[in-house]
């Protein structure tokens, strides 16, 4: 039997679209090549994949008091839900102090060009749990609402623009009450 190259999109994929696992004619199954890249601010710390997941890259770490040496494995961090916005975040540490990241954010820093400064990340399946590089792109915040309105993830009533209308011309902006 021939050595074949075998193609993602052409295979079939069983589970959910997240997993990437496919069967691979002949049997045997085909997991999608994971890409790995140090994280901008946190180079030689943690690792962002393609497909959406962090990693704490092995390191020695000092730990207790006083400070002894103990050497750390590579570990695929567990990410958890934010209570407000409702996306993936995982805690990172760095210098003794935690930072709270959004895990989209990370991927997309760390694998999307961002030529022109655009502040939003989107997801464009509207899947906030779907992280993975092919998934995200970098817009404005007007960019990003136009989408959720073009996808139908908002919809906008009458009495909701008018709501808008009244507090924009109270106020001369729109004010959150």
């Amino acid at each position: 039997m021939e050595n074949q190259i075998l193609h993602s999109d052409t295979l079939p994929f069983v589970g959910s679209p997240n997993d990437r696992i496919a069967f691979v004619p002949g049997g045997g199954f085909f997991m999608e090549e994971e890409i790995w890249k140090d994280i901008p601010g946190f180079e030689g710390i943690y690792r962002a994949s393609n497909l959406g997941r962090i990693m704490s890259v092995s390191r020695i770490k000092y730990v207790n008091t006083p400070k002894k040496p103990k050497l750390s494995e590579n570990i695929i961090l567990k990410q958890c839900i934010t209570s407000k916005a409702r996306y993936l975040a995982v805690l990172l540490w760095k210098n003794d102090k935690g930072h709270s990241k959004r895990v989209h954010i990370l991927i997309a820093k760390t694998f999307i060009p961002n030529p022109l400064n655009k502040p939003e990340v989107n997801h464009k399946d509207l899947n906030k749990f779907n992280n993975r590089v092919d998934n995200l792109e970098w817009m404005t915040r007007s960019e990003n609402i136009k989408h959720s309105f073009d996808a139908g993830a908002r919809e906008l009533t009458r009495e909701k623009a008018r709501e808008r209308m009244r507090i924009i011309g109270k106020y001369g902006y729109l004010k959150k009450i």
